[in-house]
């Protein structure tokens, strides 16, 4: 792993052209899982304004004070991870409030 592969010129270390190569493999298991899912003709395909509205507060809230500290604005990348991290938290997180909202509302 303390090799380095020269690519466009530039010394990269072989275990980032390693993680960089696993996360698009991942991804491309992910993508072609989920487009091998059935499709459900049932769906209502109407946007709902609610779920994106606890979304976007959710993405908000977790990216925020990463945007605030002044140290990470110099570190773009953590900006990044923060940002994906954010993301997938929120797609997790958005439907399970919004049922927490319906069963309260009840």
């Amino acid at each position: 792993l303390r090799y380095k592969v020269e690519v466009f010129g530039i010394q990269i270390p072989i275990y980032r052209v390693a993680q960089h190569i696993s996360t698009l493999i991942g991804g491309l298991i992910i993508a072609i899982g989920i487009f091998r899912m059935p499709i459900d003709k049932r769906v209502n395909n109407k946007i709902s304004l609610k779920y994106w509205l606890f979304f976007s507060l959710i993405f908000i809230a977790l990216v925020l004070p990463e945007v605030v500290d002044v140290h990470s604005i110099l570190n773009y990348r953590q900006i990044i991870v923060t940002s994906i991290s954010a993301t997938l938290i929120a797609l997790i997180a958005t439907p399970v409030l919004i049922s927490i909202k319906i069963r309260i509302s009840k």
